[in-house]
């Protein structure tokens, strides 16, 4: 890691040795910068944290998004709902809607 003795990640959750890392639209615009990431992935693992990437084109589906999410809230020991008792659209879209919604950041 060229010397670096610490990383930023975008959201960690220390308790459940998970974080996520969101790339964006032109983020591996190098090959380089895809191979410090996985290196980065690669240390954190070894450490103990389970990294899940979200890229934009699985932000941007509905369906990828869900599966995304399912994915997280299993790392993180939550519960989504399912069945026929709730309405999984209406559920997926609020959903994508606030983490795509405008945050305060501090």
């Amino acid at each position: 890691m060229r010397g670096q003795r610490r990383c930023e990640i975008d959201f960690l959750w220390p308790d459940h040795g998970a974080g996520l890392e969101y790339d964006g639209g032109g983020h591996f615009d190098s090959r380089e910068a895809m191979e410090q990431d996985r290196l980065r992935d690669a240390l954190m693992k070894e450490r103990g944290l389970d990294i899940v990437r979200w890229t934009w084109p699985m932000v941007s589906d509905e369906v990828a998004f869900d599966l995304k999410v399912r994915e997280l809230a299993r790392k993180l020991g939550a519960k989504v709902s399912t069945g026929p008792c709730c309405n999984r659209l209406v559920e997926r879209r609020a959903l994508r809607a606030f983490v795509l919604g405008r945050h305060l950041v501090w």
